[in-house]
């Protein structure tokens, strides 16, 4: 018996900011690193399947000025291709 192979796709993205000063009133810089992951499988069929994680260990940071951006969540994928 074999093990059939599962074709799928893993991805791995990390963001670092530092030494940004979003806040004028004081001279604080911010340092932080973002990590997301996804994993998708795709079938010969057109179907697709999978999950995104957004900022996997709950980052607290600012994109902007006053623009804080969204602590960890996730997103499921299902697409299926014509």
């Amino acid at each position: 018996y074999m093990i059939p192979k599962i074709e799928t796709r893993f991805i791995v993205r990390g963001t670092y900011k530092g030494g940004v000063i979003y806040n004028t009133d004081d001279d604080e810089k911010e340092y932080f690193t973002v990590v997301d992951l996804s994993l998708i499988k795709n079938w010969d069929n057109g179907l697709s399947l999978g999950g995104h994680i957004y900022n996997l260990f709950d980052e607290t940071y600012y994109e902007g000025k006053g623009m804080a951006c969204d602590g960890f969540n996730f997103k499921v994928v299902v697409q299926y291709d014509f």
